[in-house]
């Protein structure tokens, strides 16, 4: 929902900027160099956007991954465990059979 909102809003300044451009009383070379410009500017806000968004992903990413891996350890801990006692019961059982 983030990303769309955003992509939203950038979509809408450069409506706001190509028509303020358009309708602006200058020359045809000083609109086109005005476009160019703005064009630039609104790729390089994307990407930035972009970036960002895919830093974030890749943060949350890793963030998962590590939990994951500490669930993992904590399970085999708990198997281990489980399995000693189980071992523990069996000798016991052995011995006073």
């Amino acid at each position: 929902m983030k990303i769309n909102n955003t992509v939203l809003v950038l979509g809408s300044v450069a409506v706001g900027a190509a028509l303020g451009i358009l309708f602006a009383p200058k020359k045809g070379e000083e609109t086109r160099k005005e476009i160019a410009d703005g064009t630039k500017d609104l790729a390089n806000s994307v990407k930035d956007n972009v970036d960002k968004v895919m830093n974030e992903v890749s943060q949350k990413f890793n963030e998962l991954k590590n939990d994951g891996r500490e669930i993992i350890a904590k399970g085999k801990e708990k198997i281990n465990t489980a399995s000693r006692i189980a071992t523990d019961a069996k000798e016991e059982f052995q011995q006073e059979v």
